[in-house]
């Protein structure tokens, strides 16, 4: 089925959402972000209908390296795991498994994370940056390593194992160009795009939370989750000026492909029933991008289009035509 160009679905919001996606037996059926947003379409036997058109990628600021996000391999160990304990008595031992997994997953990609955040302080470092983006991205990349304890503590939590990160791999880490142009791409597409959309779906999964340990623990990171992607945008907003038309246009194109930027999600609980999901924290994929494509829609596309707006042609920058005007500021996603 083709998805019906009609821009943003004036009915679509995240309980709309949420409630079609978690109905759906197949992922077939929509959407172009962030200029195009399609409504979501039934098929001729009344079945929901959502094509998934995302390229994923690990979720918040990933560490990439030559086009390829690095995680760290997951052992056991003692002191990367926060004491957390969630009510997970009811569960069989088999979603406990998946839940574990999927939270050891998670934390990998916080800890990598951390890798990107320290290589962010050197970027800005070498642009001369204002001291105060600096000490922010310094908080941030503390904050990411409390990050990585709680959900390794969940992880150890639901599968009674204790568990933290492995070596990562920095080889390479440092060698790639750092001109201002190939930041200011990477910081569009690791953080104004891949932070903004995580953080999102992040505060309405705190949100939906049963057990209230692990719901204040998610909304915690949520928090300063935003403020990561809020960092991201600043960051952007104090580099465009400096930059050429080079940079300029990069950006544009990274914000006119957002979906290729978008994350993704631990995989290993995706067969459990959304129902339990919500309970633990979790979204089934489909939800995932549901919320994706809100995010984009009402999050990124506008906030890039304000930031794009000074330097840019109408006809350059991805555009906002089409999507909802019911835009929420960064700062009052809840």
């Amino acid at each position: 089925m083709e998805p019906e160009e009609s821009g943003f679905c004036d009915a679509f919001d995240e309980e709309d959402v949420l409630e079609a996606a978690g109905g759906c037996g197949t992922e077939v059926g929509w959407c172009h972000c962030p200029v195009e947003v399609a409504c979501a379409l039934p098929t001729s036997n009344d079945e929901c209908c959502y094509e998934v058109l995302f390229s994923l990628c690990c979720p918040g600021r990933p560490f990439v390296v030559d086009g390829h996000a690095r995680v760290p391999t997951t052992v056991p160990r003692e002191d990367w795991t926060a004491t957390i304990q969630p009510d997970c008595r009811a569960l069989d031992q088999s979603t406990r498994t998946a839940l574990a997994a999927a939270w050891a997953t998670e934390a990998g990609f916080e800890a990598a994370s951390v890798a990107s955040f320290s290589r962010f302080v050197l970027q800005l470092l070498s642009l001369g940056a204002p001291a105060a983006l600096v000490a922010d991205a310094q908080q941030a990349l503390a904050e990411e390593v409390q990050h990585a304890r709680v959900l390794y503590g969940l992880a150890g939590a639901y599968g009674g194992t204790r568990l933290g990160p492995g070596p990562l791999s920095i080889d390479g880490a440092l060698e790639l160009s750092s001109t201002p142009a190939d930041i200011a791409v990477a910081l569009a597409a690791e953080g104004c795009i891949g932070e903004t959309v995580s953080a999102f779906q992040l505060q309405l999964a705190a949100a939906r939370a049963k057990d209230p340990t692990l719901r204040a623990a998610l909304t915690a990171m949520a928090e300063e989750e935003v403020r990561h992607a809020e960092l991201a945008w600043r960051t952007l907003a104090w580099l465009l000026p400096q930059g050429d038309e080079e940079l300029r246009t990069r950006v544009c194109e990274v914000f006119r492909n957002a979906v290729d930027h978008v994350p993704g999600g631990a995989p290993e609980a995706d067969h459990l029933a959304p129902d339990v999901l919500h309970d633990h924290g979790r979204f089934a994929p489909v939800e995932l991008r549901a919320l994706a494509s809100r995010a984009l829609a009402t999050l990124v596309a506008p906030a890039a289009d304000a930031l794009l707006r000074s330097f840019t042609t109408t006809a350059d920058r991805p555009g906002t035509a089409g999507f909802s005007s019911r835009c929420s500021p960064l700062s009052s996603w809840a």
